[in-house]
């Protein structure tokens, strides 16, 4: 199973609502406050180039969804409530 560790929100919420299991929420080493989230799937790799190549295709309410999820994950994360995905 591949993975991949994003700072951006937005492919954090295209991932999520991909299908893609979040796995892990990271500090960043040497950024005080930067988190990361951890992805795990079969296609990660594709699903990131379609991302970055700006071919990602979603349905648009699971990717809100996924978003709002991940917002409410690093609003408790930064305090304090959170330890672990």
């Amino acid at each position: 199973m591949e993975k991949i560790k994003t700072s951006d929100l937005f492919c954090g919420a295209y991932l999520l609502s991909s299908g893609a299991k979040l796995s892990r929420i990271l500090q960043d080493p040497g950024k005080f406050g930067r988190l990361s989230f951890e992805f795990e799937d079969e296609k990660i790799l594709n699903l990131t180039h379609d991302y970055l190549a700006g071919q990602a295709q979603v349905n648009v309410l699971e990717f809100k969804a996924s978003l709002k999820h991940l917002k409410d994950i690093l609003q408790k994360k930064t305090h304090g409530e959170l330890l672990t995905a």
